[in-house]
């Protein structure tokens, strides 16, 4: 087939969980489009880093998750079979990718964003993007070197799992980035971060100064979210390469019952500004 016509027909398929999953998420929100789309084509070129990323990596064995399966001692399939250096690389991406999807929403009008809710939203339309994009590369290699069957299974783990763990991830980071942005709002409402920084400094009255004490909070409330962002990313990365796919099912739903937990809360839904 003409790689054009591939990549078309590729991207009509990937289109699909796309839609579903955008108006499961979205579909009683009511922003303007040209920052939807905008969301949503800035966070598909994300991945084309990422791509570059992976590529060079792939010539380095040593840095192979299945290799590094492969010549283990281990008898059993295992986290603790897989090398250090594995392990980082995988939690390296993680950041990178929610850094980069992060980065998408930031860039959008601050002005469209007007609850926690707006940012938690944009966020997932980056996700959205990155996983159309992502999904397609990964399809159009499997489908020029696998066959057929072994590609609609890999379409199906990607459409279910993967284009939600990536909404689910971008949620996450996408509610701290909003408590961010509306520190002036929230600092003094809610204990957010219990055990940070900007709460030990107030705890003992070691800063006095409100504003500062809010610059540290939302700069710490980025950090934590792309922290928890990126961990879960992980996790749910090594779980697909160890080819624990029962954890996939809990992983969903669980999942599910956060992300509307986060979006549906009345202190997310409340306009801050």
């Amino acid at each position: 087939m003409n790689p054009l016509h591939l990549s078309v027909l590729i991207g009509l398929i990937n289109s699909l969980p796309i839609i579903i999953w955008g108006s499961y998420f979205l579909n009683k929100h009511n922003e303007k489009r040209k920052w939807v789309l905008y969301s949503f084509s800035l966070g598909s070129l994300t991945v084309i880093p990422l791509v570059f990323f992976k590529e060079i990596a792939s010539y380095l064995p040593f840095l192979d998750f299945q290799t590094a399966l492969n010549n283990s001692d281990h008898l059993q399939t295992s986290v603790l079979s897989v090398p250090l250096a594995v392990i980082s690389f995988i939690v390296v991406v993680a950041i990178i990718e929610e850094y980069f999807k992060h980065k998408v929403a930031d860039k959008v009008d601050k002005s469209e964003i007007t609850s926690i809710d707006d940012a938690i939203e944009f966020s997932i339309m980056a996700a959205l993007g990155f996983a159309f994009a992502e999904n397609t590369f990964y399809l159009i290699n499997i489908w020029q070197n696998l066959d057929i069957q072994t590609f609609w299974s890999v379409y199906l783990l990607r459409a279910v799992f993967s284009t939600f763990a990536h909404c689910l991830f971008s949620t996450i980071y996408g509610y701290y980035f909003g408590l961010s942005l509306f520190a002036d709002k929230v600092f003094d409402k809610t204990n957010y971060h219990p055990y940070s920084l900007s709460a030990f400094l107030q705890k003992f009255h070691i800063v006095m100064n409100k504003t500062f004490l809010k610059k540290i909070f939302a700069t710490e409330s980025q950090f934590i979210g792309l922290f928890y962002a990126s961990i879960i990313h992980s996790m749910f990365n090594i779980a697909l390469e160890l080819q624990w796919n029962l954890v996939l099912v809990p992983f969903v739903f669980f999942g599910l019952s956060f992300v509307n937990y986060l979006i549906n809360s009345k202190k997310n839904l409340k306009e801050m500004i």
